[in-house]
């Protein structure tokens, strides 16, 4: 019975596997033709939001249920051993020899039948003859193309139907997250922005950053998923960052710092010598450049690299340099000038210069003078304390050079003498910082208001209507799409946007066409005054004076020349023989303008004689 049960057992696999087979594809065509409608509802509803991450999951859990589902179907319903018996005697022509042969085997163990034993032994040579996979074969099942169909199906709705989006959802889901894309490049700009303006600020005065807004602007939070709101919202925090920083601008270090600049531009050259460097960048307000010269002048002393004679002219050169800052220092002119050009008559502001010093009788003497407001007052309480600040270190910056002349010999530079140039070096170390913020401050400035145009532009470009915008003029209620009709004037909501133009509501569209109109032109010469600026063409003009004609330039510019020329003469730069024709020269000037000053015409030529007649005949 050995062989009969092999055969019988290979036999049962075999059909089991053909029955399982064709289970997989009844199932599987039944799947697929579930997912065939779960794609066609997706596409009509427009629910792919809802499937488009899972659909790959779906596939694989509908093919592991298709696997699970024939394989439990097929061992429920598994032949057993003695029907598969009959399966190989009828599809072998065995006359039901294993059938038989299992049936009877009982009988012929326990009973010793011989007519049983018989049927055993004939049962075992047929079932050496059967050649199982060609009695049962396992083949296609019948139902083969039906998963094909049903897969091809499948196939045609995926890529075939259109998304119909019955219900919008589809539509909503895509506009949803291109939103959330914009937010999240709306935020990542608009933190590179912030990163900008805080580095340009981090030495200047990081806590502009941390200020709350001004009390002005809304207290509106943006929404989470609206780029527009978060541009707006950052639009209004630039805004009130840069008007802080224009604050700041206008405060009383930035005008010392432009103060201390302006006095050192009348700085003129001290004579030549080892301090031409360092002289030249401080006339030009280059605070950085000059103290890295006195710097590497004073190791140049230390180290003993300087002559005799370039100490000698060094030492002029510090004292000349003390006696310009030191005058600087006691002129009162510029700050005359400033108060002048804020309104301020020139008494008023020369009395307003010299109670500079004191806070107290400034603001004192402010509140005496008419016709300010508190603004103004303020204003001008700022600019002169920050003059009368810029004039202490123009001092400092003299008794520094004079220490360090006073210092300087032909065996070097002495201990107060270093002490001089390293206090020198301290105040420039100063202005070089004031001078830095300043620059910080007006590059984050630049720096906000080109991410303030920046967003400006965005919002102007991709910026969206509340309303239909030309199916209605401009007006209704939509997501900002529409035709963007041209439209007339008529009464409506005006709180609603839209892409057309004309009718109620705020317009995003086109203008209407321009239309020529009547017009003239009219040729007048208007009353201007002329202001101060730079000069774009001259002229020699001959005749007389003109009365009312400004002189005091001319006078100022006579005084500082004539004084260039004394100290040139000082100095022995003039040559000798050359002194008599300087002074006659600057003699003749100053004569001219305090003649100019005074009023007083200049002599008229004499009228040239007239010829002389024939006497007459007598």
């Amino acid at each position: 019975m050995l062989q009969v049960r092999k055969v019988v057992s290979a036999a049962g696999r075999r059909l089991w596997m053909n029955d399982f087979l064709q289970l997989w594809c009844v199932i599987g065509a039944w799947m697929l033709g579930a997912l065939l409608v779960t794609r066609v509802v997706e596409r009509v509803f427009g629910l792919g939001q809802h499937f488009t991450k899972i659909w790959m999951w779906i596939f694989i859990g509908a093919a592991v249920a298709t696997t699970l589902a024939a394989l439990i179907w097929s061992g429920v319903r598994k032949k057993k051993t003695l029907a598969v018996a009959q399966e190989v005697d009828e599809r072998a022509s065995l006359r039901e020899s294993l059938s038989t042969a299992l049936y009877m085997e009982k009988s012929a163990t326990q009973g010793g039948d011989p007519w049983a034993r018989a049927m055993l032994e004939d049962a075992e040579v047929a079932a050496r003859r059967v050649i199982v996979p060609q009695v049962v074969p396992i083949q296609a099942p019948r139902a083969w193309a039906a998963p094909f169909l049903a897969l091809i199906g499948v196939v045609v709705a995926w890529f075939a139907v259109p998304s119909f989006d019955i219900w919008g959802k589809q539509k909503k889901f895509v506009q949803q997250k291109q939103n959330e894309s914009q937010v999240i490049a709306v935020k990542a700009e608009l933190n590179e922005t912030k990163d900008k303006i805080k580095e340009a600020l981090a030495r200047t005065n990081p806590q502009l950053l941390d200020e709350p807004p001004s009390p002005e602007a809304p207290e509106q939070k943006a929404l989470e998923n609206d780029p527009e709101a978060i541009k707006r919202a950052a639009l209004r925090e630039l805004t009130d960052l840069t008007n802080r920083m224009q604050e700041a601008q206008l405060s009383e270090k930035a005008m010392q710092s432009e103060a201390l600049r302006e006095t050192m531009q009348q700085l003129r050259q001290p004579g030549p010598g080892p301090l031409d460097e360092m002289s030249k960048a401080l006339s030009k307000g280059e605070f950085a450049d000059a103290k890295e010269a006195l710097k590497q002048l004073s190791n140049q002393l230390s180290e003993g690299k300087l002559s005799e004679e370039q100490k000698e002219q060094l030492k002029k050169q510090m004292e000349n340099m003390a006696k310009q800052l030191e005058k600087l220092a006691k002129d009162q002119q510029q700050l005359v000038k400033k108060l002048q050009k804020q309104g301020l008559d020139k008494k008023t502001a020369e009395e307003m210069a010299k109670k500079a010093a004191d806070p107290s009788e400034l603001k004192e003497a402010l509140e005496k003078t008419p016709g300010l407001n508190a603004e103004q007052k303020n204003d001008l309480m700022k600019m002169a304390q920050a003059q009368q600040q810029a004039s202490e270190q123009c001092s400092n910056m003299s008794e520094s050079m004079s220490k360090a002349s006073q210092g300087m010999s032909q065996d070097g530079m002495s201990q107060s003498g270093q002490e001089g140039m390293q206090d020198m070096q301290q105040e420039m170390s100063q202005a070089e910082m004031m001078q830095s913020d300043m620059e910080n401050l007006d590059a984050a400035m630049q720096e906000a208001k080109e991410q303030m145009a920046k967003l400006g532009n965005d919002m102007a470009k991709s910026g969206k209507g509340q309303g239909k915008g030309g199916e209605g003029e401009g007006e209704g209620e939509g997501d900002g799409e529409g035709s963007g009709k041209l439209g007339q004037w008529r009464a409506g909501d005006s709180s609603k946007e839209g892409q057309g133009s004309g009718g109620p509501g705020k317009g995003n569209g086109q203008s209407p066409d321009a239309v020529a109109a009547d017009y003239q032109l009219d040729r007048k010469k208007a009353k201007v005054t002329t202001g101060k600026g730079p000069i774009i063409g001259s002229r020699l003009v001959f005749g007389d004076q003109v009365r009312g004609e400004s002189v005091a330039e001319f006078g100022e510019v006579v005084a500082a020349a004539e004084a260039t020329a004394a100290e040139g003469i000082d100095t022995m730069r003039v040559p000798r023989e050359m002194e008599a024709a300087v002074k006659n020269y600057f003699g003749s000037l100053k004569q001219k303008a305090d003649g100019a000053k005074s009023g007083s015409q200049p002599t008229a030529p004499a009228k040239p004689a007239e010829p002389a007649k024939d006497a007459p005949k007598k």
